[in-house]
Parts: structure tokens; sequence; C-alpha cells
């Protein structure tokens, strides 16, 4: 099993709800109570979708919370599981995205038809 490493941010009110939660739940320490946040879908994923953000202009079909919710609702599944299809859609859009800027003349991309890419100097 491959961990990935997640950063969050979090205001300091919202970081002693969660610190309180460990103690009252009988986590052993706050990444595992995060862990099972994750899990059971108290998360809101789809802000941590770089597709769903304001101003995004990538044509893919935005996930909506209840999309993350129901697969979230039968039983635990891993992290790597449930981002596994953003993950594709994202390489797929960049991998899209950077032909296309190699096929502009325009731009300074340029591409050996392999699926290698490079900015020309």
């Amino acid at each position: 099993m491959v961990r990935t490493s997640i950063s969050t941010s979090v205001e300091e009110e919202r970081e002693e709800e969660m610190k309180q939660a460990v103690e009252e739940g009988g986590w052993n320490t706050l990444a595992d109570y995060l862990r099972h946040m994750i899990r059971a879908g108290e998360s809101n994923f789809a802000e941590l979708d770089p597709r769903s953000s304001n101003g995004s202009t990538s044509a893919s079909r935005r996930v909506t919370n209840s999309e993350l919710r129901n697969e979230l609702s039968s039983e635990y599944q891993d992290i790597d599981e449930i981002i596994g299809d953003l993950v594709e859609d994202f390489e797929s859009d960049l991998s899209h995205r950077l032909f296309e800027m190699a096929k502009d003349d325009t731009s300074s991309v340029d591409t050996n038809g392999g699926g290698e890419y490079r900015l020309e100097k």
C-alpha cells in the first residue's frame, strides 16, 4: 500500500475542536481521527478538487458533494481509491491541454509525439 501525505490548513478553533474530539473519542492521534473523518465522508472533498475551484476553465464535469458522499456511504474506502478517478481525470485534462498547446504555433510548448512535452527556450 502506498501512503500519501496530505497537508491541510484549518482555523485555530477547528483545530481545537478536532483535538477535543480526539480526546473525547479515544483516538490515539489526530491523524487517526482525521483518517476516520475522511473515510466517514465528513470532509468536503469537492473543495479539494481543483476542477471545482472558482475561475476554473476545465471542461471536466465537476464532482458534487452528493456524489462524493454516495461514494463513501457503503463502507470504508482507502483514500487512494477515492481520489484515483480524480487523479486520472486530472492527468487526462493535463495531457489534453499540453497537446493543444503543442499544436499552437505561438505556444512555447513542444512535443515529440510520444507523450513527452517540453518548453522551447
